[in-house]
């Protein structure tokens, strides 16, 4: 879906691991968010704010820990020579990430169509 294309991906370059990188970027947003980054009203503007870089900074959705916010919006930079964390191996500069105990639970909300 066009929510989780990655902007080399949308500009015909086809993907690659930062493509699938990036899309777990995505991945962690909504999870801890319950919406997806980059909005729009159709595909078309969902793809624009995506290779725009144009998304709410996880922070104004959450209080997270400052690894946790790298961990998750690193891979959504949108030049893959600027974001290092769109690296294939940008995991292996995170350690295990220890969540203070009042956000260990976090409420996750399940919508129907």
């Amino acid at each position: 879906t066009p929510g989780y294309m990655a902007p080399e991906v949308i500009n015909g370059a086809g993907g690659d691991a930062r493509s699938d990188i990036f899309s777990l970027g995505v991945t962690l947003y909504e999870l801890l968010t319950g919406s997806l980054p980059f909005m729009g009203q159709d595909a078309a503007s969902v793809m624009a704010a995506i290779t725009n870089s144009n998304y709410t900074p996880i922070r104004e959705r959450r209080e997270l820990p400052d690894s946790v916010v790298a961990l998750v919006e690193n891979p959504l930079r949108p030049a893959p020579k600027i974001a290092f964390s769109r690296h294939p191996k940008w995991w292996v500069r995170w350690r295990p990430v220890s969540l203070p105990s009042r956000l260990r639970r976090i409420p996750l909300s399940l919508k129907t169509m």
